[in-house]
């Protein structure tokens, strides 16, 4: 006897591939870009890590950042060097500020889609990554200047690597 979807099961059929890839990154850039570039700054720690980003840039000391004459090593580097980088690339503060978490946060997202699709299927390689985009503290982080988005990203791409070495799931490969 073949199998029947319940009448009520439609909803969780997920859209066919390459689709699937498109919708989730599309919805991702909605819900994380909303209002991109239209605020500046909320006190207490984005004023700081833009400003600290900006003097990066401007002054040319990378390896310690620097807040006024002080040294800054309360954080790692990285997320302020990436700030950095963004405003060299926009040359504004206001549209520069959130870019390092949002990039974070949808390659956060991709790498997910793409560990999940390797481990199990593509289908529940979508549905996970949009609970995962849908949880709420995901999606602050990637639209707040914190360095939060950027941790995420760092340990999924670890998460992955070590998977790739210890489970033999090979990159490039899957359905």
């Amino acid at each position: 006897m073949a199998d029947k979807q319940a009448p009520n099961a439609a909803f969780l059929i997920a859209p066919k591939a390459p689709l699937d890839l498109w919708w989730l990154f599309g919805l991702a850039l909605l819900l994380l870009g909303v209002g991109y570039g239209l605020r500046d700054p909320w006190p207490a720690d984005e004023p700081r890590f833009a400003l600290i980003g900006r003097d990066i840039w401007e002054s040319g000391r990378w390896f310690l950042p620097h807040r006024g004459p002080e040294l800054y090593a309360e954080k790692p580097p990285v997320f302020l060097w990436l700030q950095a980088l963004a405003y060299g690339l926009t040359g504004s503060v206001r549209a520069s500020f959130l870019l390092p978490s949002m990039l974070a946060a949808l390659g956060t997202l991709v790498l997910h889609f793409d560990l999940a699709r390797r481990l199990w299927s593509r289908k529940a390689a979508f549905w996970s990554s949009l609970a995962l985009l849908l949880c709420v503290q995901f999606t602050l982080q990637g639209r707040t200047a914190q360095i939060d988005a950027v941790l995420a990203f760092c340990t999924t791409l670890g998460l992955m690597a070590c998977c790739a070495i210890c489970c033999s799931v090979r990159l490039g490969a899957g359905t």
